[in-house]
């Protein structure tokens, strides 16, 4: 028995919490996309349908622009379904979802365009090309494989110019080994020519400051 008062809270059909999403998506009503999707979430978890359903929520908010929280949901996607129908997308997408946490704006020539800055953490580069190179090994010949090789090649070089910024600044804080140890670490990784080619100018300076150092010393010691 229950009071006239109360009204028993509507159980959502998990199939039409799908295509009201889906339509939601569609018409880039993304936070509707969400909530229609939210209320059937935990009741699909290990569900065929659950696949679908955070495949969907992790799109809507990936277009809605919440990449973190896309992240997330796309992560929990590849534990619980690795070989679901959506892995490839997603994988690709949460390795996208990486890129955008920390792509930045910038206005150039009376336009706006996006890029991707090295001299912050770049922990979120580094995740994002890792998932790149997953995808490319599950999926060598993949939908999204040109667009993964040049992501890689992209964020590797961001990498390795982040670690010469470090390099550089040991050198001006007086640190040649700290400075040394930081640039020769780059030049035995795979990172671009061009980035090498910063890495022992940064070596070649640290060497000379290292030399300068010992024979200041030497001088100092009536040598």
């Amino acid at each position: 028995l229950s009071s006239c008062a109360s009204t028993p809270e509507r159980t959502a059909d998990p199939g039409v919490a799908v295509e009201e999403a889906k339509n939601h998506i569609h018409y880039r009503r993304y936070q509707d996309a969400i909530d229609s999707l939210e209320t059937v979430r935990v009741a699909t978890v290990g569900t065929a349908l659950g696949g679908e359903v955070q495949y969907l929520l992790g799109k809507a908010y990936f277009l809605k622009g919440k990449y973190l929280e896309a992240d997330s949901i796309y992560s929990s996607y590849l534990l619980g379904y690795p070989g679901g129908a959506y892995a490839e997308e997603v994988l690709f997408q949460r390795a996208l979802a990486n890129v955008k946490q920390v792509e930045r704006t910038a206005y150039w020539s009376l336009s706006f365009s996006k890029y991707i800055p090295d001299d912050r953490d770049i922990s979120s580069i580094r995740n994002a090309r890792i998932l790149f190179t997953e995808y490319l090994s599950r999926y060598p010949e993949g939908e999204r494989a040109a667009e993964a090789r040049e992501w890689g090649v992209l964020l590797l070089e961001k990498e390795g110019y982040h670690e010469v910024a470090v390099a550089s600044f040991y050198l001006r804080k007086k640190r040649p080994d700290a400075a040394l140890a930081r640039a020769r670490a780059v030049m035995d990784g795979d990172y671009p020519p061009q980035v090498k080619e910063k890495a022992q100018r940064v070596i070649d300076k640290a060497m000379a400051k290292k030399g300068k150092n010992t024979s200041d010393k030497g001088a100092d010691n009536g040598e």
